[in-house]
């Protein structure tokens, strides 16, 4: 049996700042390995102006590194930020999320999708 069987699935709907950086998952003494990570943004309200990028971050054995999404507008219904990546994880750090939303006005509301894989 592998250390994760299944994916990791968050849905965080309803979203109007950003997310200080949360752990997505804690990686146990037995869970170094490579991981695949989704992340998409939809924005299901718009505001009038503003920006919102996704951060994944690990610890790869050596440092701490991340993946980044591009430059998002909040500004149109149903647009879509998307980030795939894989990387290497060690054992016994935690792989966390964030989000950084900057000038929003206007009341854009946005929904995160976090999808979480180890591959091994």
């Amino acid at each position: 049996m592998s250390f994760q069987d299944t994916p990791t699935i968050l849905n965080l709907p309803n979203q109007t700042g950003s997310i200080p950086t949360t752990t997505l998952l804690n990686v146990g003494p037995n869970g170094a390995g490579m991981y695949a990570v989704w992340a998409d943004v939809i924005v299901t309200t718009a505001g009038s102006a503003g920006t919102v990028t996704i951060s994944i971050n690990w610890n790869n054995a050596t440092t701490f590194a991340s993946l980044f999404s591009p430059t998002f507008a909040l500004n149109t219904v149903g647009e879509q930020a998307a980030l795939l990546g894989n990387f290497y994880s060690t054992f016994s750090q935690p792989i966390t999320y964030s989000t950084t939303v900057s000038g929003a006005t206007g009341n854009p509301i946005y929904t995160l999708y976090l999808r979480l894989e180890y591959l091994g």
